[in-house]
């Protein structure tokens, strides 16, 4: 931890973005048609990934850690999954591959490697996944509609994504991803970042998101934080020598005359203006520095952060995002009482009209 109060990550799920490019119009317009191919083998993907995370419980539980083979196969389906997720969102026109691998994409999830986790964090994995689990499902609700029918729209019309809602959507997605990622035990880091990451910039200048940058080799797992080595101790001081015995002070000189003053120089004339531009610098200000220190830096192709219209969308996907799932879950119950209310008065016995 820095002197700000930021948590250097330890195993995040991490992510690249090619960026906004260029689309084809027509697959725009059927892509809900094309992603049926896509949902299909995920849908079998979720069922045996259902299996495998319970097998993964009961071995994390016990050893601490997840088996290297459930490892494999979660992270590739949380690949799969990040990459169709990036196709069906519009944020690349570029078909996901068949594959579990990690592969060239331009929407590349990295994955920790296998490491110890929190026995206790596995024990409670359902019931600390449900704070993440609703935020997720608000931001979800808040950038479906109508916010996905606009953004669709809109590249239809245009043929690519505006940075703004690219950005937007690549937060929601890498939240995702590391939700996924987390409550598949692949890592004992909780999902955050919904609002990007921190402006690690000197203060006073904006950081664009870190698109277009060189992606990192094919199977790159987000760097390992070391923690701080503590301070060195400072040496010991030896003590202080001892004074020197006291000497009678020295007889004091008979007085001395008074200087005279010297006499004043003759007045200077005043500069002549120059007419050359420059100067001096004035020295920096204390509040421009960096804001990071150099072990609290994000990789370029993991930095992603939200700023302007990017983050008003995203908060504005939450206020709105809120009000639909309180308001769907207010008329579910509502719907449920109804049922139950129905269902007594059918099965309610008629009372016999017959004289006793």
């Amino acid at each position: 931890m820095t002197d700000a109060g930021f948590v250097i990550p330890t195993r995040r799920v991490d992510m690249w973005f090619a960026g906004p490019s260029s689309q084809n119009r027509l697959t725009v317009l059927f892509r809900l048609i094309l992603g049926i191919p896509q949902f299909i083998v995920l849908f079998f993907l979720g069922i045996a990934a259902f299996f495998v995370a319970i097998i993964g419980w009961f071995a994390a539980l016990v050893t601490g850690r997840l088996p290297l083979w459930a490892h494999d196969l979660l992270s590739g389906i949380v690949r799969w999954g990040t990459r169709v997720g990036a196709y069906m969102l519009l944020l690349t026109d570029q078909y996901p591959p068949f594959t579990l691998d990690d592969v060239a994409y331009p929407v590349r999830p990295m994955l920790p490697a296998p490491g110890p986790l929190n026995r206790w964090a596995v024990l409670f994995r359902i019931v600390l996944a449900v704070p993440a689990w609703v935020f997720l499902s608000i931001v979800q609700y808040g950038l479906t509609f109508p916010l996905l029918i606009v953004m669709w729209f809109v590249v239809l019309i245009r043929g690519s994504m505006p940075t703004t809602l690219y950005t937007t959507y690549a937060a929601f997605l890498r939240y995702e991803a590391r939700f996924n990622g987390w409550f598949g035990m692949l890592t004992s880091e909780y999902p955050w970042g919904m609002l990007g990451d921190r402006d690690v910039t000197p203060f006073g200048t904006a950081s664009p998101p870190a698109f277009g940058t060189p992606p990192p080799p094919l199977g790159t797992a987000p760097p390992v934080a070391m923690p701080a080595a503590p301070p060195m101790p400072p040496p010991a001081m030896p003590p202080p020598p001892m004074p020197p015995p006291a000497m009678p002070p020295p007889a004091m000189p008979p007085p001395a005359a008074p200087p005279m003053p010297p006499p004043m120089p003759p007045p200077m004339p005043p500069p002549v203006p120059s007419t050359a531009g420059g100067g001096a610098m004035p020295p920096p200000s204390p509040w421009e520095r960096s804001f990071a220190s150099p072990g609290e830096a994000l990789p370029p192709w993991g930095t992603l952060v939200l700023q302007g219209a990017a983050r008003g969308w995203m908060i504005f996907a939450i206020v709105w995002g809120a009000v639909v799932f309180v308001g769907e879950s207010a008329v579910q119950n509502s719907g449920q009482r109804h049922n139950g209310s129905v269902v007594q008065v059918v099965q309610r016995p008629e009372v016999s009209s017959a004289p006793r």
